[in-house]
């Protein structure tokens, strides 16, 4: 290395108040991984994997390819290091601007460097082409087209290299920041197909784990065989490879999880469906809104349809998004798992009829007790996001005029948003229930209502996220 970069926090210490080297989302919770480490401490007292075959295996089975085609290295670098190893006294080709350890390794082992400022200026004579897309530092996303005409140009160039890869020249693609971006870049498949592109990738940087250093290359099984030929064995240490394992497999379980916790698109479907429904006739509009309220539907008119999908949104806006949301910023996975868990139960018997009361009653009150604060942030978060904060004097007047603790609180929030009145008498399991009104105005809904709803709704979410990342970070660097 003849300069590395991200020491500024051991040269100056608690100067130090945000380090910016690392280029990361810093407010990970890492806590999991930590604890898991623990466990696993005692491994330390072995020699790790002379290669991490291990965790190349798990990679591949995440991205599509196969083990011989990735190789771990310690972290993105320690590859770019071996590839100029390979390519030693060859002519390296840099797009810039770029990271500097792609020259740092190419002058170490006295590559004859050329920087170009676009890929159409690579010259074939290159042995080497070194992009980065993501780029670091611009962020710019480079066109998959332009990789690939750039590889098929390459194909059958001259090189010099100690490999048995039919003489051909390498297009190297780092791609450690690709987590960073919306944008399509270029798939571990797309890269062995084409037989001499190398794709770099980090998981310090997906993760946010730069002191584990862990990184790992895809590209066809003769360039990965002879980028791994030049690693020095035991080059990944074994709590390195524990932790990559760990959360490859924590990723997929808490990405999932997260998926199946939330339920904003599913209902905001709903909704619509049941106001396009309305247009079909009673029956068609009284069976869609059966598939999301509780209460009897069998002789509810337009007006009570549209009311109850209205209400329904408002409440499980709340039951749906922001509680699991609440519940993740607090206990993460596990608590958001359980709240829902409640929250299912309760939607499933908790019931104040004959069959369910008594068992039922306690599944109710859990839920209430869970969805006390978020309810009420819930119908924060809708006034805020239309700047109507006089609203917040008609959330706090109707959001008790409901059997639930909690659910007049969204539902309010909404009605006075709409200007119009929920509750009233519904069937449920052939008893007549009566809740409150919620609002004086007995207009009728309209396909205007719903628009408004549903934004609503949407800025809501929003405005949970931005607060989420803000007591997150928040967290992190001050408690």
């Amino acid at each position: 290395m003849i300069e590395g970069h991200g020491d500024d926090l051991y040269r100056y210490g608690a100067k130090v108040m945000h380090n910016f080297s690392t280029n990361i989302i810093s407010d990970s919770d890492h806590s999991g991984l930590i604890s898991y480490l623990h466990s696993v401490m005692s491994k330390i007292g072995s020699y790790p994997e002379p290669a991490p075959y291990s965790l190349e295996r798990q990679i591949a089975r995440k991205i599509g390819v196969r083990a011989e085609n990735v190789v771990v290295t310690n972290g993105a670098t320690d590859a770019m290091y071996r590839i100029a190893h390979i390519f030693s006294g060859c002519v390296s080709a840099i797009r810039i601007p770029a990271f500097r350890e792609y020259q740092d390794a190419c002058r170490s082992f006295g590559h004859e460097i050329c920087f170009v400022k676009e890929v159409a200026d690579i010259p074939v004579s290159a042995d080497l082409a070194w992009l980065c897309s993501p780029n670091n530092p611009t962020g710019e996303v480079l066109d998959k087209s332009l990789i690939l005409d750039l590889s098929d140009k390459f194909r059958g160039g001259k090189v010099q290299a100690d490999t048995n890869n039919d003489n051909r020249a390498w297009v190297v693609v780092d791609q450690a920041y690709a987590d960073y971006t919306a944008k399509p870049v270029l798939a571990p498949q797309e890269a062995v197909e084409t037989g001499n592109v190398v794709l770099l990738s980090s998981l310090t940087k997906r993760y946010a784990v730069p002191g584990l250093r862990i990184g790992y290359m895809v590209a066809e099984s003769g360039i990965a065989a002879a980028v791994r030929d030049k690693g020095m064995p035991w080059a990944v240490n074994t709590l390195a490879i524990e932790a990559g394992a760990y959360l490859l497999r924590h990723d997929a379980i808490e990405t999932a999880g997260v998926f199946y916790c939330l339920a904003g698109t599913t209902l905001t479907k709903e909704v619509r469906m049941v106001f396009a429904a309305c247009r079909e006739g009673l029956d068609a509009a009284r069976r869609q809104v059966a598939r999301i309220v509780g209460r009897d539907t069998g002789s509810l008119d337009e007006q009570e349809i549209k009311t109850a999908a209205l209400e329904t949104l408002a409440e499980n806006l709340s039951d749906g998004v922001i509680a699991p949301m609440f519940w993740y910023l607090l206990l993460g996975l596990p608590g958001m798992m359980a709240y829902k868990m409640v929250n299912t139960l309760d939607s499933m018997i908790g019931y104040k009829s004959e069959r369910y009361k008594d068992f039922g009653c306690f599944a109710a009150r859990m839920d209430d007790v869970a969805n006390y604060i978020p309810a009420r942030l819930t119908s924060f978060l809708m006034v805020i996001s239309i700047f109507r904060f006089s609203l917040l004097r008609f959330v706090r007047k109707y959001g008790r005029c409901h059997a639930s603790p909690n659910s007049g609180y969204p539902e309010a929030a909404l009605a006075g948003i709409l200007d119009c009145r929920f509750g009233g008498t519904h069937d449920y399991f052939g008893e007549a229930v009566y809740k409150p009104y919620i609002g004086s105005n007995p207009k009728l809904h309209t396909n205007s209502d719903l628009r408004i709803s549903l934004r609503v709704c949407l800025q809501a979410e929003l405005l949970m996220l931005i607060l989420c990342f803000l007591l997150r970070t928040y967290i992190l660097f001050y408690i």
